[in-house]
């Protein structure tokens, strides 16, 4: 029995080392993918952004995008105002006047059969009429050449480019929990784009990606969607099985937006939570890889214990441990090297700690939890 338990361990170890090379790989892989021809004249986009109760960070997010390194000509910001309460419509207003190129809307309705996030996508998507559309939320701050950077991955088979969001910036100081989620975030990413290199898309992140409004179309849009918990990921799930586009990404640091960071333990469980039950509403070949993964953090979390009680597996503990540690760094290595961010490697001994944690508690609440709190709401998780 114990040897049947070895035997599992090093089975576990060696394949989290390959799940992290094999996504490693599919990263430098879909870097290489063929552009967009630069010669070609810029195309019309829209940028899609829904809010609610955002005022601590709307000013910010709209001043990024309203100065975009793009022609005014062939750009535009649509923002939905999706049911705030606080000063979101004001603050949305002050910036109407100010930019043309700013289309407003408001949804005063709650949803029905929807998440309020895809219904205000839903109703603000009729007002992008441009050729590409750009998604973002309104927590995030763009840098100048961000909507050039995306749309340059777009070569004449992309319908929809994966886009990277961390949450601090490299010249300004950031708390120790912020940074963890930066790391989080490169390695969760890197992951995603991995396997979309190997023509096996997850999701993406719903506040950094874009779509080729013809690719939109035709899977139906957001009125052929189910309720998703991450309706990015469902999007990304409907153009990869139902059309001959391509899912590609924006590695270049370029792209990267910049987000808040999770202000408590609770908002930032919540959010997890809510990725990692949308994620496994998707049900395709890599996130079955994030479920054997789990079985394996939990080991990890409880190792010490196993240690103690079986000194006999002291050594293959120590060297699981040591396996996933290697495997882990190489990943978020390869992302801050391709992302010009090797200062968010910094506190990697504690991510990787917490990394671990996370992988195996949140994995435990997915199999328990029956429902997902989100800006106020709350829904139930899909069978």
């Amino acid at each position: 029995m114990l040897t049947v338990f070895i035997v599992l361990i090093g089975a576990l170890a060696a394949f989290h080392a390959f799940n992290v090379f094999w996504t490693a790989a599919g990263a430098r892989r879909i870097v290489r993918w063929k552009k967009r021809d630069p010669d070609k004249p810029l195309p019309s986009v829209s940028v899609l952004v829904a809010a609610k109760d955002e005022e601590r960070n709307i000013e910010a997010c709209l001043e990024s995008l309203m100065t975009q390194d793009y022609p005014s000509d062939r750009y535009k910001v649509v923002i939905v105002d999706d049911r705030s309460t606080d000063r979101t419509p004001e603050l949305i207003q002050k910036y109407a006047e100010k930019y043309p190129n700013l289309t407003t809307l408001r949804i005063d309705k709650d949803p029905v059969g929807l998440t309020g996030k895809q219904n205000a996508l839903r109703h603000g998507v009729q007002l992008c009429d441009d050729e590409f559309v750009l998604n973002t939320d309104a927590d995030c701050e763009a840098p100048p050449h961000w909507a050039r950077s995306m749309i340059s991955r777009f070569s004449e088979d992309a319908g929809l480019v994966i886009g990277i969001t961390l949450t601090h910036v490299k010249e300004k100081k950031a708390p120790l929990v912020a940074r963890i989620q930066t790391l989080d975030m490169a390695a969760l990413l890197t992951m995603a784009a991995g396997a979309a290199g190997w023509s096996l898309p997850i999701s993406c992140i719903g506040n950094n990606f874009a779509y080729r409004k013809a690719a939109f179309d035709e899977v139906g849009g957001y009125e052929a969607m189910r309720q998703a918990l991450t309706e990015d990921g469902e999007l990304v799930r409907m153009i990869h099985r139902e059309t001959d586009w391509k899912i590609a990404a924006a590695l270049e640091p370029e792209s990267i937006m910049i987000t808040e960071p999770a202000r408590t333990w609770r908002e930032f469980y919540r959010q997890r939570l809510r990725w990692f039950l949308g994620g496994f509403e998707m049900r395709s070949l890599p996130v079955y890889f994030m479920r054997v993964m789990m079985f394996y953090c939990w080991y990890l979390v409880f190792s010490p214990i196993v240690a103690f009680l079986v000194p006999e597996l002291l050594i293959v503990t120590a060297a699981a441990i040591a396996s996933k540690l290697a495997a882990d760094f190489y990943l978020v290595w390869q992302a801050a090297r391709q992302f010009n961010r090797r200062d968010i490697l910094m506190p990697y001994i504690p991510f990787a700690v917490y990394y671990t944690l996370y992988g195996g508690l949140i994995g435990l609440a997915t199999i328990f939890s029956k429902k997902v709190v989100w800006k106020g709401q709350t829904y139930q998780r899909r069978k």
